[in-house]
């Protein structure tokens, strides 16, 4: 009876944490696509470059904000910029590096030299540029916001000629920042990012010709010399990207730098709490529908067992060699393979390495099923195992997949 009673228990628990993630993850998509409303979005190709045109449903000619993501980013991990600007008035053009996101190129594996990645990717921020001034509806002013790698993208391609009104650097890096180059540039930089707050400094204080002070701006926005450091706290070289005050400083010096006062009283995209919940409830209710699937009390027995087991009914050093072994063999197995087939540097040898995960793991459960393990009759019965597997499969590729990509 005790049994039975903790049995139902389960059941009724596993239902709940069900709904509540259920509920909640309808709750966050219902948040971050509310944060679309007043804006258009239209997704491009330019010259062979996947980007994303973002414009405000109302409003006048203005002008447009050219941003770029960092190294392994996307036009989407850019997003809350993009959207925080075209609420202040601004048109936003963001766009996958080569390699990058949906850029079907690759990057070339040399970073430096004639025909190096940099030199590639300079060429392609130029390109962006020069479609950004041709856009209908726009004043033909162009700013530039880059994350991390693009920031020394946009100093090099400054320094070679590319003319700019405005720059916002975040997570400012690069040996080709001047006391006037790039042209009006706000640095945002995460509090915990402890060696480029202390560039971001650096670089302002050439302007400033005095040690600079964070939050001040040094030089003169007429002049094109105008520059600021400011420090996001209690955020990294990501977590910048979503963060509150951050997205607020960005519009705010581009209104100072064009002459506008778009940024005034917007509300800056918000989706960190969302995201965080979306996939909370996405987790909840892959647990929920995974706690379904047979064997997870006693369902799962071998020849040896009898009654309720965990774990496959597998003892726990062979458990221990099934999860551990992958672990320590998959990357040794990936540097052996040969590379260079995917777009994105490091992107073939982490095929290869959750390809060679995989394979292991498979093979584990196979060596294990060879050793008695079976599933019972019973969990075969309406089909409950196959729809239990669907339905948990279907979940994760929501939350890694579909999700995550829009």
């Amino acid at each position: 009876m005790a049994g039975a009673n903790a049995g139902r228990w389960r059941a009724m628990l596993t239902v709940a944490v069900g709904l509540v993630g259920a509920v909640a993850a309808i709750w966050a998509l219902w948040t971050l696509e509310a944060g679309r409303d007043g804006l258009v979005f239209e997704d491009l190709e330019i010259d062979g470059t996947p980007a994303r045109l973002i414009t405000p449903a109302a409003g006048g000619p203005a002008p447009v904000v050219v941003i770029a993501h960092g190294f392994a980013g996307a036009k989407e991990l850019m997003e809350p910029f993009a959207v925080t600007l075209a609420r202040a008035g601004y048109v936003t053009l963001s766009f996958d590096f080569e390699g990058h996101g949906g850029h079907p190129a690759p990057l070339p594996g040399r970073i430096l030299g004639p025909g190096g990645a940099a030199d590639r990717l300079i060429k392609q921020l130029g390109a962006m540029v020069a479609e950004a001034r041709r856009l209908p509806g726009t004043t033909g002013e162009v700013a530039l916001l880059g994350h991390s790698m693009a920031t020394d993208l946009i100093a090099k391609a400054v320094r070679d000629g590319l003319e700019v009104d405005a720059t916002v650097a975040v997570s400012l890096f690069s040996p080709d920042v001047t006391a006037t180059s790039p042209r009006n540039m706000l640095i945002v930089v995460g509090g915990y990012e402890r060696r480029l707050t202390e560039e971001a400094l650096r670089v302002t204080a050439l302007t400033a010709g005095e040690p600079a002070e964070e939050g001040v701006t040094y030089g003169s926005f007429a002049e094109g010399t105008a520059r600021r450091a400011v420090f996001a706290e209690g955020v990294e070289h990501v977590g910048v990207l979503f963060d509150p005050a951050g997205l607020r400083a960005a519009a705010g010096w581009l209104d100072e730098a064009f002459g506008r006062d778009g940024a005034a009283g917007i509300a800056p995209d918000a989706r960190g709490p969302a995201i965080a919940t979306l996939f909370a409830g996405l987790m909840a209710l892959g647990w929920a529908l995974a706690a379904r699937l047979p064997g997870r009390e006693g369902g799962v027995t071998s020849g040896a067992t009898s009654g309720p087991t965990s774990g496959a009914g597998a003892r726990p050093r062979l458990l221990l060699m099934l999860a551990g072994g992958p672990m320590v063999l998959a990357p040794l197995l990936a540097v052996l393979a040969p590379s260079g087939f995917m777009p994105l540097i490091l992107g073939d040898y982490l095929a290869i390495h959750f390809f060679c995960y995989g394979a292991l793991t498979a093979a584990g459960l196979l060596w294990l099923s060879k050793r008695g393990l079976r599933l019972p009759a019973r969990a075969w019965r309406g089909g409950r195992l196959a729809l239990s597997g669907v339905l948990a499969g279907a979940a994760i590729i929501a939350i890694f997949a579909i999700t995550l990509d829009r």
